[in-house]
């Protein structure tokens, strides 16, 4: 179980990775793919090379952090207004909803996960995003 966790992170922080690199987050510019795009396709790149592991939902949203007050705002759609790089920092944060299944999967009576059931769960990932400007496309 612990390998196919292993891999299901490395879906995530693949994923996130790919997304920080975009130009924008939502809406392609010049024909350059999205944060969002980047997400799934790098998320999928890993499940699809390992059996067993796999994605239900792949959530990708920009985490705002004020550098002064510390406190973070979360927005799923592009920024209103131009970010403002003096006063805060941004991030792309990836959810991933998954599941893996057990590798070798013992017969028992009843359903325990993670040893004849698949095991569902949430992984999250945090990079920042190299061009702040694109936010808000």
């Amino acid at each position: 179980m612990f390998v196919r966790i292993t891999f299901l992170y490395g879906a995530c922080h693949n994923a996130c990775i790919s997304a920080a690199r975009a130009r924008t987050f939502q809406n392609s510019i010049n024909g350059d793919p999205t944060a969002i795009s980047l997400a799934q396709d790098g998320a999928n790149a890993v499940t699809n090379s390992f059996p067993g592991v796999h994605t239900q939902t792949i959530n990708t949203s920009i985490v705002i952090t004020n550098i002064n007050t510390q406190v973070q705002t979360f927005s799923n759609t592009p920024l209103n207004s131009p970010p403002d790089v003096t006063n805060y920092t941004y991030q792309i944060q990836v959810n991933i909803n998954g599941a893996v299944d057990p590798f070798f999967p013992i017969p028992l009576p009843i359903s325990i996960s993670g040893l004849n059931q698949p095991m569902f769960l949430t992984i999250t990932d945090r990079q920042y995003f190299e061009n702040p400007q694109g936010l808000i496309y």
